[in-house]
């Protein structure tokens, strides 16, 4: 599996969507969160539409492509993901903003203590971002490989169903044949 949780942060910053500087910490995770939401469902829609979806497990991550809907295929885009998110906050890590109104003294202390809530929100959000990264991954899986049964189980009920109907009718059919024959001298065949 690609690495789920961020170390390697070398991204480019042309690519990457969260670093829109204008955007509140909150929207950004926001963002993040639509995003990931948006290529599982796409990933989602494929598998379930698809007669036969290509789900094999590639030699390497190169080997994804648009048709691959594989979990690990899966993996990789949404670490991508979860990489320009922590690449986006590790550029902002530096922002410091000093209120401008109250004494020096206290708009230092205030501007420190935004800070530290700030940053205390991007932990969380990341900790809580990678965790759902991993449950999202994990639902994934379990529906890739559940649904094949689910259709054929589609098809049982399908078929339980026919011969259901197929049953009536042929009661239909019997019910007309009188239940005792008149003038029988044995009811055991000979």
């Amino acid at each position: 599996m690609p690495q789920l949780f961020g170390g390697s942060l070398a991204v480019n910053v042309l690519e990457n969507p969260y670093t829109d500087t204008k955007l509140e910490v909150e929207d950004v995770f926001v963002k993040y969160h639509l995003n990931v939401n948006a290529i599982t469902n796409q990933y989602l829609e494929i598998l379930i539409t698809e007669e036969d979806p290509v789900v094999l497990f590639p030699q390497n991550v190169e080997d994804c492509a648009s048709e691959n809907v594989s979990t690990f295929c899966l993996a990789d885009v949404l670490n991508k993901e979860l990489r320009d998110l922590e690449t986006a906050f590790a550029e902002r890590s530096d922002e410091f903003e000093i209120p401008s109104d109250g004494d020096l003294e206290n708009r230092i202390d205030a501007a420190l203590k935004q800070t530290a809530d700030r940053q205390l929100l991007i932990n969380d959000e990341l900790e809580v971002a990678k965790m759902t990264l991993d449950l999202t991954l994990e639902t994934y899986n379990q529906i890739q490989l559940v649904y094949p049964l689910h259709k054929e189980f589609l098809t049982l009920i399908e078929n339980l169903e026919d011969y259901r109907d197929n049953l009536g009718a042929l009661r239909a059919v019997i019910d007309g044949f009188p239940s005792k024959f008149n003038d029988a001298t044995t009811i055991h065949c000979k």
